[in-house]
């Protein structure tokens, strides 16, 4: 007898579905959500991928996740990564006390032990400007929070912004699956320097991130050991090194800059943002310290740079030991102020065209990869602010622009242009969507 029912998909089919929707750089989530809403049998492979990032950034994302977690405690399965924003930690209003209530934070305290897939943390997810918070300026449950987050068993990746005066205490007590750190303006109080509570073994990171501010703080983790005397960061095996340097670096910065990189003998990646042609030569140099170069350096123009252009910087880190790299990254971020002067802007493609493929400054390059925001991807090209010219890379205009490396048999170069746009989903429990939204691709030029 047929059937005049409709063929039915296999659940491990639809689940291939979800999992394919969500697995671009910037997942469709709410295709996900839509998913989950057709029947009870598809919602747990929708789940998984619905709550996999969290972003609590104001008390209502706070007090929503915390009711969904009541409701539904298997959802801390899914949560992979976590981010606590400004309003919930610093919570310390009375209005915003009688809304969340110390009670909230001490039983959500509880249900972090049943977050067994968490991978990355992220405290303080603040706006650019605000001032540090100060570890004794919390309250006991949400400190009580953050050490919990921070020191979970599964945890691979912590960053942590303009936090100061954190107890050692709470890094020491990480545990040893950590393999990236990453500091932004953080200070710690370093009361015990062989603290009881210790990884049973070293924690090998990987990736290390700091700006100036944190200088004294890595200090602190590279002279830091466990009860026995043995150290508890081990930084011999870290291969990508980011610093970002606002300031002229002092003699007392020289000194733990040499102490860091003389201890990370397997650096392969060297990551350098500065405001200033000067401060970026003056970290650069400081890699002399060091026997082993890294194949891959990427460089950060920022926003606000000083005196200097790009062009300068680039001639001379060639000239000093960053020269041996293989790989070059370069970042142009905002208006591009380090592109130079509005008139000669169109010239700069030119003059790094010609520095780049000049072996005598860069003799060893392999790869170069350019990445620009829209508005100094347009002061590049002198042509205004028109964002729908820059959907669409004009390869015409790269070959012309930058000819030795777009014909260059020898070095692969590559390309793209990005807006730089923060966005987050409305909801019970802030997903972060994405970071940043790309105009385009890297465009390999051949």
């Amino acid at each position: 007898m047929s059937s005049n029912l409709p063929p039915t998909l296999p659940l491990e089919i639809i689940g291939l579905i979800v999992d394919i929707l969500a697995s671009d750089d910037v997942p469709d989530l709410q295709s996900v959500k839509t998913c989950a809403l057709t029947c009870k049998a598809v919602l747990p492979f929708c789940r998984v991928h619905i709550f996999a990032s969290i972003s609590l950034v104001f008390i209502s994302d706070f007090l929503g996740f915390f009711n969904a977690l009541e409701h539904s405690p298997d959802i801390a399965t899914c949560v992979r990564h976590l981010e606590l924003g400004e309003a919930v930690v610093k919570c310390d209003s009375e209005t915003e006390l009688v809304l969340s209530g110390t009670e909230s934070f001490a039983r959500f305290a509880q249900m972090i032990n049943t977050f067994t897939v968490l991978e990355s943390v992220e405290i303080l997810q603040i706006q650019y400007g605000t001032i540090r918070t100060y570890w004794n300026e919390i309250q006991p449950d949400m400190q009580n929070v953050i050490a919990m987050l921070i020191q979970a068993p599964t945890l691979k990746w912590l960053t942590l912004r303009k936090l100061a005066g954190l107890p050692v205490t709470c890094l020491t007590g990480l545990r040893d699956n950590l393999r990236h750190l990453h500091l932004y303006s953080v200070s710690i109080e370093n009361v015990d320097r062989r603290p009881e509570l210790a990884p049973a073994r070293p924690i090998h990171l990987e990736r290390y991130s700091i700006n100036q501010k944190c200088f004294l703080a890595t200090n602190i983790l590279l002279e830091a050991t466990s009860a026995s005397g043995s150290p508890i960061f081990e930084f011999g095996n870290l291969k990508h090194l980011r610093i970002h340097s606002k300031r002229d670096i002092g003699v007392a910065d020289e000194a733990f800059l040499y102490k860091l990189l003389e201890t990370a003998g397997q650096l392969s990646t060297l990551e350098l943002e500065g405001d200033s042609v000067r401060t970026l030569v003056k970290t650069s140099r400081l890699i002399s310290a060091r026997h082993k170069i890294p194949q891959t350096v990427v460089l950060c123009f920022s926003d606000v740079f000083g005196s200097g252009t790009i062009v300068e910087a680039l001639l001379n880190l060639g000239e000093n030991v960053l020269g041996a790299a293989k790989e070059l990254i370069i970042y142009v971020k905002g208006w591009g102020w380090a592109l130079g002067e509005i008139d000669n802007c169109s010239r700069t493609g030119e003059r790094l065209d010609e520095l780049l493929t000049n072996k005598r400054a860069w003799p060893h390059l392999k790869a170069v990869k350019l990445d620009m925001q829209t508005t100094a991807w347009n002061r590049l090209r002198c042509d205004g602010d028109s964002l729908e010219d820059v959907r669409t890379l004009s390869q015409s205009f790269i070959h012309t622009h930058f000819p030795a490396l777009s014909s260059s048999t020898s070095i692969s170069f590559s390309f793209a242009t990005h807006l730089h746009v923060a966005e987050y989903v409305s909801g019970p429990a802030h997903v972060r969507t994405a970071t940043n939204m790309f105009i385009s691709e890297y465009v390999s030029i051949t």
